[in-house]
């Protein structure tokens, strides 16, 4: 169970992460920023089960 300095600073870097993309995807758009997002999160996923 985090701390309340530990739940903040997960609340602060959620915040910084969601500011990252929202940039990202003004930049590029949000259905190019979503397909990027899908197909790394399947990259991510597909090194995992290398591991096995």
């Amino acid at each position: 169970m985090p701390t309340e300095r530990g739940r903040a600073q997960m609340d602060r870097s959620d915040a910084i992460v969601a500011a990252i993309e929202q940039r990202l995807a003004e930049r590029v758009g949000e259905d190019a920023f979503g397909e990027f997002k899908r197909l790394f999160r399947q990259v991510a996923e597909d090194q995992r089960s290398w591991r096995a």
